[in-house]
């Protein structure tokens, strides 16, 4: 696309504003004057007439015509034309009446009225006004407000006088604020025209004291004013400001643009476009003129220079590219006319390394359009060219795992499942069932980091990882065999790193899930143990429990201090008799309980080195008997 440069002159340019817009009606309130009595007007609560008669009745000197309203008389204006959202002025005459009527007392000091404005629930003025003269003395009261409907309502109330006389009105007046001013003539350099302010419609709306200001000096007086020969400096607005009634000052504005009777403008355009110029379309530089009649009714001659500016012919880019997301794209360009002078700019300026280089790439994210503007520039016209590449990027994040990391023992495996994607293969190859498999079985002996790629069917790659922690596999190291006797206990310890462990069966052990369980079973046992490290590795191993018969024994020889000469056992055994003789024969110890044994001693003293003789009658847990004669060297 190319840019144009037009500029033409000010024949094109029409001002003067014929009307602006506005309420044209200067005097809104019918007979404000009351020259036609109380016609117009209706009346509310508590009154039910109007009372119109001469100042003079009222305590003035003249018989103009006012209204009064006391209590007996509220006046009211309905449906009064007004413009929405423009400001108004309600203006009136008004003083307490000052001559009494005959049996009635006059209107007390203040003397009050309310000046309401409204339709329906919305109130646009709401304005008490007092008098408080002693002298029949009418003055002008303004105030303004600002309606949001097309027409109003105008109650004039009586507030607060007890009696039958109260304030007298005249000249009630609403008024646009900002006043109507008509034009008529011709707008242009050297022409007439003339501005006319709002005239007076008397009785209703008097407008006295016109006057008039404007561009280059201009004053005036009257209700009209006239600009001959215009010149130049004559545009610009006119202001009236003039007395409504003798009561408010008003005003009103008028804005003038002259049209001129020649202009010289220049236009440009880019090489290869076209311009309109007089109903011709011109392609090359060159000087055009004519004369016409604008709008305001001037004779204009114009003259239009058209100058043709440098301008790229053509951009030489793809119009579409189709990329991987995340891929790092390149967009390449080039312009035919090649020139150095040409500037580049690519919109959006997302994810791009460069906005203003002709080539330039950036990392795929999304589907985008870039636009690549070359321009031409020039002080009066830049002449430029765009060229759209559309960038779809398809999706690279679609591959799916149903793991991110997994932990095993030694010997177990991992079944994978990878989703989105149309081919898959997974690395390292060692310890994967099927490396182009989207559900591979993995049994690795060590932790590690396995990678799947996935292609998708837009040729797309996407990787994702998991992680697989071996963990150390469970040790437990117990004896195959222990020989116990009856009676006896096997303190286990086993050789391990696990934690948890569950024995089988539990008879004869203090505890079936520790590590080191009392064993002490009656009978032969082999126990079954299942031993889970932190992990949850499992190992299992089994103990053979042998209990042997009980065995008894005697020694040859002990030393007093060292400890007692007692019956020697293994397993459980019991005491019918034993006893210690010297070598006179005498009994020097006895005693049936097995536990016990000779201290070296009889009869509290310590007995001589040298050999002694004993007898023992003892039994096993078997029932088995065991009974033995033998001699036992006492030795010091």
């Amino acid at each position: 696309m190319k840019n144009l440069n037009y500029r033409l002159g000010l024949f094109f340019l029409f001002t003067g504003i014929l009307s602006l817009g506005k309420a044209q009606a200067q005097n809104l309130v019918t007979n404000g004057t009351f020259t036609a009595g109380n016609a117009s007007w209706t009346f509310f609560a508590p009154a039910t007439t109007a009372e119109v008669m001469a100042e003079n009745v009222y305590g003035g000197t003249t018989t103009n015509l006012t209204a009064e309203i006391d209590n007996g008389s509220n006046f009211r204006q309905v449906n009064i034309a007004v413009t929405p959202g423009e400001t108004y002025n309600l203006s009136f005459k008004c003083t307490r009446r000052t001559a009494g009527g005959a049996g009635f007392s006059l209107p007390p000091i203040p003397c009050t009225i309310n000046a309401k404005v409204y339709n329906g629930t919305a109130v646009f003025l709401n304005q008490n006004v007092s008098s408080s003269n002693t002298v029949f003395n009418l003055q002008c009261q303004n105030y303004q407000f600002t309606p949001t409907t097309a027409t109003v309502t105008l109650d004039l109330a009586n507030v607060n006088n007890p009696s039958t006389l109260g304030m007298i009105m005249d000249d009630i007046t609403i008024t646009p604020v900002n006043q109507v001013i008509n034009f008529s003539g011709q707008a242009c350099v050297g022409g007439d025209f003339t501005l006319t302010a709002p005239a007076s419609t008397a009785p209703n709306a008097v407008y006295t004291n016109y006057q008039w200001t404007g561009p280059n000096g201009f004053t005036a007086t009257g209700q009209t004013a006239t600009v001959t020969n215009a010149p130049v400096a004559a545009a610009g607005t006119y202001t009236c400001t003039m007395t409504l009634n003798g009561c408010v000052q008003v005003t009103g504005q008028f804005a003038i643009t002259l049209s001129t009777t020649a202009t010289n403008d220049i236009a440009y355009i880019c090489q290869g476009d076209s311009i309109n110029i007089f109903g011709q379309f011109v392609h090359n530089a060159g000087i055009f003129d004519s004369t016409f009649q604008n709008i305001n009714g001037c004779d204009s001659v114009s003259t239009i220079t058209v100058n043709v500016m440098p301008s790229p012919g053509k951009i030489l880019a793809p119009d579409s590219l189709i990329v991987c997301q995340y891929d790092t794209v390149r967009l390449e360009t080039s312009t035919n006319p090649i020139n150095p002078n040409f500037s580049y700019s690519w919109t959006p300026s997302t994810g791009l390394n460069s906005t203003t280089a002709p080539n330039v790439w950036f990392i795929a994210d999304q589907s985008r359009n870039y636009t690549l503007r070359v321009a031409a520039p020039d002080p009066n016209l830049t002449c430029w060219m765009e060229h759209t590449i559309h960038v779809i990027v398809n999706p690279g994040d679609f591959l799916k795992l149903n793991l991110n990391e997994a932990a095993i023992c030694p010997g177990n495996s991992v079944q994978l499942q990878a989703t989105g994607a149309q081919q898959y293969n997974w690395s390292p190859a060692l310890y994967v069932d099927n490396t182009s498999s989207a559900t591979p079985l993995i049994t690795p002996t060590t932790s590690g980091t396995y990678t799947v790629i996935g292609t998708s069917d837009k040729g797309c790659t996407d990787t994702q990882q998991v992680q697989i922690t071996v963990h150390p596999a469970a040790v437990l190291s117990i004896p195959d065999v222990v020989n116990i006797y009856s009676g006896e206990q096997y303190f286990m310890e086993p050789a391990t790193n696990a934690v948890h462990f569950t024995w089988f069966p539990d008879a004869g052990l203090n505890s079936a899930h520790v590590s080191n369980p009392v064993m002490s079973p009656e009978v032969n046992t082999r126990y079954f143990v299942v031993a889970t490290t932190e992990n949850g590795c499992t190992v299992s191993d089994s103990v053979d429990i042998l209990v042997m018969n009980t065995a008894i024994d005697m020694p040859n020889a002990f030393v007093p201090g060292n400890g007692n000469f007692k019956v020697v056992k293994r397993g459980i055994a019991a005491l019918n008799a034993f006893k210690i003789f010297n070598r006179w024969g005498e009994e020097i110890f006895s005693t049936t309980d097995i536990e016990h044994g000779w201290d070296g001693t009889w009869q509290g003293k310590p007995q001589a080195a040298g050999v002694y003789v004993y007898q023992i009658d003892a039994r096993t847990a078997e029932g088995k008997p065991f009974k033995k004669q033998g001699t036992v060297t006492l030795l010091r």
